[in-house]
């Protein structure tokens, strides 16, 4: 895998307005919730701590990209949109190695970097990421050390109750059935443990969803 560098930034943003990815900075600092000056300076250098988060949002964000071809500039084109190349597609789901909580909902102050690796799932080949899921609230449909695979739900109007999600809101990320709320402004997050709560969320506050589609289950760790 390759390691990103401060100074890659610039040309990773750029890459992502010449292929027309985004229109603009401003669009890219909309979608990944960050401020645009911020960005500005990462790409002048001007900023260099935290860099790697920018990168990570950016892969949440754009999971078709691989960062290889667009920082050794091979063949852009191949890498957009529905024209993504089998090469690309060969690289799997991008799995990152830190926790979705399967314990109790709690703050996380992490941010998404570039994934440890890319890894093959057959049939879940529309999903997004993969990542590991701690804890005992939702045993026995999950254990702790297995690997959740996702598929990022861009249209959070749509959701499908009684599924399995990975929510994330600006405190926590966390793997739990979604269910119906009375407001229909808040949906209710439901363990399969019954000795955990239901957690009641406001929908504006969840920034980020997807629907879990798999699993990897890990007999040792």
């Amino acid at each position: 895998m390759i390691k990103v560098k401060n100074t890659h930034v610039s040309q990773i943003v750029d890459y992502l307005i010449d292929t027309g990815l985004i229109a603009s900075q401003r669009e890219l600092a909309k979608r990944i919730n960050m401020p645009e000056q911020s960005i500005t300076e990462f790409k002048s250098g001007v900023r260099k701590k935290g860099y790697s988060e920018l990168v990570g949002k950016i892969i949440h964000e754009f999971p078709e990209l691989n960062l290889d071809s667009i920082l050794n500039g091979i063949d852009k084109n191949a890498f957009v949109g529905n024209n993504i190349s089998a090469t690309l597609k060969g690289k799997g789901v991008a799995y990152y190695d830190f926790e979705a909580s399967g314990g109790p909902v709690e703050m996380f102050n992490d941010s998404p970097e570039v994934p440890s690796q890319y890894i093959i799932v057959p049939g879940m080949e529309d999903c997004n990421i993969a990542l590991n899921v701690w804890g005992d609230s939702m045993y026995p449909h999950f254990t702790a050390g297995d690997i959740a695979v996702c598929r990022k739900v861009n249209d959070k109007s749509l959701i499908l109750f009684g599924e399995i999600y990975l929510v994330v809101t600006a405190e926590f990320r966390t793997v739990k059935y979604v269910q119906r709320h009375s407001d229909p402004q808040y949906v209710i997050l439901r363990s399969s443990n019954k000795q955990y709560d239901d957690v009641e969320v406001h929908k504006n506050q969840i920034i980020n969803l997807y629907m879990v589609k798999g699993k990897i289950q890990r007999k040792t760790i």
